[in-house]
């Protein structure tokens, strides 16, 4: 059964009369975007360069406080009890095990 339009608009009115909230509980059809505040915190990743230092390596120091010295790498996770950080390697420079960065060791 098809209903023109003049018998929709009357019926339209007809829901006026009888219930005139019944059009003002319409639901908002357009969507809202909600942004996320929290962007500005996200904090991009730190690029890591790993060393590829092996235990028993020989390798010339470029450390502050030794420079130009050859040491020798004793470990590269852990030393007497005393663990490192990533990157980091106990090397046996002028008879004293050492902590240094990888970025301070030279391969030879």
């Amino acid at each position: 059964m098809e209903k023109t339009s003049k018998s929709l608009q009357e019926a339209k009115e007809k829901l006026r009369k009888n219930n005139p909230s019944f059009f003002d509980k319409r639901k908002d059809s357009s969507k809202k975007i909600i942004k996320n505040k929290d962007i500005k915190k996200i904090q991009p990743k730190k690029k890591l360069i790993k060393w590829n230092y092996q235990i028993n390596d020989l390798v010339k120091v470029d450390d502050y406080y030794f420079k130009d010295k050859i040491g020798l790498i004793v470990s590269d996770f852990e030393y007497m009890s005393k663990t490192v950080e990533t990157n980091h390697y106990f090397v046996l420079v002028n008879n004293t095990v050492l902590m240094l960065n990888g970025s301070c060791l030279r391969k030879l």
